[in-house]
């Protein structure tokens, strides 16, 4: 039978709110029969309810051809929403007086594995074997796909991954012996295995092994030839009975999935499955082990943790079971229960609530108490709950060097023949050497202008550099030209009517620098002496410009501006070349790619934006703008190189794309342990992307492998630990790329700090 990829957009099955009505609504319950494919005369044959629990009976043709787990969950999945509406917690589908799932591929035996149990440290749960299983993952239909789609930027199969993380570590830290259903290691590498089940050999996948489904996880950890080659016709259906297989395989105590739900868009909150019909569901009288009680007490302690912590509203659907409905618990030969998390198509609050690390950090403390109540153990917590998973953990980067300046550094630094530039919030510009490149010393403060006192007014845009000048700009309209080996000053000039002036200037080959100015107007000065050149537009001005002008390799002038336009201009500035909407304001500056003809950028939609250089028109290869949930910091980043588009979001977490046509490459996002904003932009190199954050962290991130830089994990600089706290609002910069370069950040702690590549 056909089932789509993502039965919740089509599973819409608007029911009533008690069962006297449910008749009504027999025809849109036989059209899901129709949807998903089965044989003509599947209906619903009737629906009562008995002891706390809704009945629907359904024609024999409707397993005329069998059925399969997959069905089975399609079916709970829509039927599911009466329940919850009218306070009946428990579902059973049946024909005649057979469950319905009886009808599906029995699961084989599976002999429980002989090898010791790993080493477990002591603890509330020492001695328990726990096995987790985050549902989903890349399968094979018969070209690899995933098995849910993307919503405000987030995916349920690397969703469900990324947060069983943290109950894994509390598991383990609490003592109990702990198996994943799925890779954990995003350093593992790519899956390139040459899968053959039931004569059909499928393609290499070539996708990360942390991103593979159980089904093929299975077959890496030796699991025996019945737990994945499993009777099931589809490799949709083997992954759903390879989770609990691999379970029983595993000789577990319990079995714990965690999952996050989908619907139309309008549902919310939080549900815990269980089966209620497999010989499992209390299996001890006196003590009620058994799948609804570790249910009820997962979904009673996750419900608590968010209303006290984060949601005092949020919705607690409860926990419901199903007979044999759901394969993951059916075919667990021990308790096992299947936690919902939130609605990954609802963006508030359970979409903006997963990508909030907060959130996923409390839904693992209470799921850690849920299982310790269930073994009637008071939880113990014997590490840092917040601590990703082995591989995750960061390494201490270590600074090469660090100089401090006359203030807060708010406004990216700029770099060129081994020497950094950089200004203050105290109105303070600076020239340091960096590298050995520069003839001194790396990591001297080689001057400072003014000499004594300030500017009057802060720096907040990045400085400029072009061949043995260095330009500077304040928030009070003063731009000047420094020597950027002695830091004399070359001249100085008031930018007219500037307002704010927070955007860096650019400099072209024929002797101009072009600023934008809050007042909506660019300006060119002569490199040689200050004298304004030229202003543009004459007439109406665009809006506030106040990100930074950009002049690529063929010299024309880019820029961006609060009217939501994007426009690129001649270079002696007499001629608008084209413009560009872009919905609301634009804040940040353009990057231009000359070996794509791509600009990039974003505005104050969080929406970034790819256009054709040459016209305006949509980028090639890209279906359109691609728009996030959070606010976007900083400029996007873009690099040909690696094909790359990353930007920081103000929640914790780094975007990216690819640079060719907007896919998300299937390793974003990612979220890092313990950053909460990314207010500056990125920069990235050989795959490395650095980035800082407004929690005083410094990251190095390889995202080829999600979230590791070089072997043992991604690496982390935190300003508090040098007894220095500060924030990292601008973006970093590089002085070159050979070994002995350095990557280079401004901290508001009046440090500049630089780090190897």
């Amino acid at each position: 039978m056909k089932r789509t990829n993502n039965l919740w957009l089509l599973l819409v099955v608007l029911l009533p709110g008690s069962f006297s009505s449910v008749a009504a609504q027999k025809p849109e319950l036989d059209a899901v029969l129709k949807n998903l494919g089965f044989p003509k005369g599947s209906a619903v044959r009737s629906v009562t309810t008995r002891d706390n629990t809704l009945l629907i009976d359904f024609t024999p043709e409707t397993v005329k051809n069998g059925i399969t787990d997959s069905d089975l969950e399609a079916l709970a999945d829509a039927l599911r929403r009466l329940p919850d509406k009218s306070g009946i917690g428990n579902t059973r589908m049946t024909v005649g007086d057979r469950d319905l799932s009886s009808f599906a591929p029995p699961s084989p035996f599976v002999p429980t594995a002989e090898a010791p149990a790993p080493t477990a440290a002591a603890g509330a749960l020492l001695g328990k074997k726990i096995v987790l299983s985050p549902g989903h993952g890349w399968y094979y239909k018969p070209a690899w796909s995933l098995q849910r789609s993307y919503y405000f930027g987030i995916v349920e199969d690397f969703m469900n991954q990324e947060m069983i993380q943290y109950l894994y570590n509390l598991l383990v830290n609490a003592g109990a012996t702990v198996w994943v259903t799925r890779e954990m290691d995003k350093t593992a590498g790519n899956c390139t295995t040459l899968y053959n089940f039931a004569g059909l050999e499928r393609t290499a996948p070539n996708k990360p092994w942390w991103q593979m489904a159980a089904l093929y996880y299975a077959v890496r950890m030796g699991a025996p030839s019945s737990v994945y080659d499993n009777g099931n016709t589809t490799d949709y259906n083997r992954d759903i009975a390879a989770r609990p297989l691999y379970a029983n395989w595993r000789g577990a105590d319990i079995m714990v999935s965690l999952h996050n739900n989908g619907y139309d868009g309008t549902a919310t909150g939080t549900e815990t499955l269980y089966d209620n019909a497999n010989g499992y569901t209390v299996t001890d009288a006196a003590n009620e082990y058994g799948s609804q009680y570790l249910a009820q007490k997962i979904q009673a302690k996750v419900v608590a943790q968010i209303r006290a912590n984060y949601n005092a509203s949020w919705a607690n659907r409860g926990a419901k079971g199903f007979a044999g409905s759901y394969g993951e618990n059916r075919r667990a030969t021990r308790p096992a229960c299947l936690i919902e998390v939130a609605f990954v198509d609802r963006l508030d609050p359970d979409s903006n609530a997963l990508q909030d690390e907060k959130f996923r950090l409390l839904v693992a403390k209470g799921m850690y108490e849920g299982i310790c109540d269930y073994f009637h153990v008071t939880p113990t917590y014997n590490a840092n709950v917040s601590a990703p998973l082995g591989t995750w953990k960061a390494n201490p980067m270590t600074r090469t060097w660090a100089v401090k300046l006359g203030g807060s550094i708010e406004a990216a630094p700029s770099s060129a023949g081994g020497w950094v530039y950089a200004g203050t919030t105290a109105g303070t510009a600076h020239g340091v050497a960096a590298t050995v490149e520069s003839g001194y010393t790396p990591g001297t403060l080689r001057w400072t202008y003014p000499a004594t006192g300030n500017l009057g007014a802060s720096i907040l845009a990045r400085p400029t550099v072009y061949n043995d000048s260095v330009y500077f700009v304040t928030v009070n309209g003063k731009l000047l030209a420094l020597n950027r080996f002695s830091g004399g000053l070359r001249w100085s000039v008031t930018v007219p009517n500037a307002g704010n002036l927070v955007s860096s200037p650019a400099a072209t080959a024929d002797g101009k620098v072009v600023i934008g100015s809050d007042n909506g107007r660019l300006y060119s000065y002569a490199q040689s002496n200050g004298a304004l050149l030229k202003s543009f537009p004459s007439g109406t001005p665009f809006g506030a410009i106040n990100g930074s002008v950009a002049i690529p390799a063929n010299q024309e002038v880019w820029v961006t501006s609060a009217d939501g336009k994007v426009r690129r201009i001649t270079a002696d500035l007499n001629t608008m070349l084209w413009e560009s909407t872009a919905g609301t304001g634009i804040n940040t500056s353009p990057m231009v790619l000359a070996d794509n003809n791509t600009v990039y950028f974003s505005n104050t939609s969080n929406t970034i934006y790819a256009l054709n250089a040459s016209n305006g028109s949509l980028a090639l290869g890209w279906e359109g703008p691609v728009t996030y949930t959070k606010v976007i910091g900083g400029s996007p980043w873009a690099s040909g190189a690696d094909d790359l588009l990353v930007a920081g979001l103000e929640n914790h977490q780094i975007v990216g794309l690819r640079a060719s046509d907007g896919i998300n490459p299937g390793d974003f996002p990612l979220r890092p342990y313990g950053v909460r904003e990314y207010p500056g932009g990125a920069v990235v190199w050989n795959g490395v992307i650095y980035i800082g954050g407004a929690d005083g962290r410094f990251l190095a991130l390889r995202r080829t492998s999600g979230s590791a830089d070089p072997g043992s994990g991604w690496r982390v600089f935190d300003s508090s630990t040098q007894g220095l706290p500060g924030q990292f609002l601008g973006s970093p910069c590089l002085t070159g790329t050979t070994a002995d370069d350095r990557v280079v950040v401004g901290c508001t702690n009046s440090y500049l700090y630089a780090f190897p590549l």
